[in-house]
């Protein structure tokens, strides 16, 4: 199998998890450690956004727990932007 053969279910697995987290980061606790891997291996193309310290210390105070893994799809391999890459952390309900 080749690696675009590969990528492809861990960048729409990425996807539907990044679509459901309210945040719109994808968290160590919602990815297998194998896809972690995967995901990690597509930082270098360009395809996936690791979440830097600043970005990982908002979403451990939002999750209440440290986060180590966060991740999400950089706008050419998710949708077309349309404002909602904005903050690492979108205000949740309490706050809006």
């Amino acid at each position: 199998m080749r690696n675009g053969e590969k990528a492809l279910p861990v960048l729409e697995a990425l996807r539907e998890r990044e679509e459901e987290a309210v945040h719109g980061w994808v968290l160590d606790s919602g990815f297998l450690l194998s896809h972690q891997r995967s995901v990690s291996a597509l930082e270098s193309p360009g395809l996936v956004e690791p979440a830097g310290r600043e970005d990982r210390a908002q979403l451990s105070a939002w999750e209440g727990r440290p986060v180590r893994w966060p991740a999400r799809l950089t706008p050419p391999a998710g949708r077309p932007t349309t404002g909602r890459r904005g903050p690492a952390v979108r205000a949740g309900p309490q706050e809006k």
